[in-house]
């Protein structure tokens, strides 16, 4: 999977015009978000490659985010990332 970022204009817009978009952010529906990130230079693509941990879900937060914890330290410490054709760990 490659990992996927906003522009830095998108960024720029979404901050600048937030008195236009407020409304978005509050409402429960996601769709207009949904369509301003499907425009064409909105989200762009890395060539950072990486594979996504399998996640605890358990609705118990106490569990799932303890396990998680632990996930998420797994790979960081031994995910091995490409980048410029060069190797480096995060």
């Amino acid at each position: 999977m490659k990992l996927k970022y906003i522009s830095e204009e998108t960024l720029a817009d979404l901050r600048t015009n937030y008195t236009a978009y407020q409304s978005h952010y509050y409402n429960a529906d996601d769709a207009w978000f949904d369509d301003y990130f499907k425009e064409q230079g909105k989200v762009l693509t890395s060539n950072i490659s990486f594979e996504v941990p399998k996640m605890n879900l358990d609705i118990d937060y106490s569990m799932s985010d303890r396990e998680n914890v632990k996930i998420s330290d797994g790979c960081l410490c031994t995910t091995q990332f490409k980048h410029n054709s060069e190797s480096f760990y995060p």
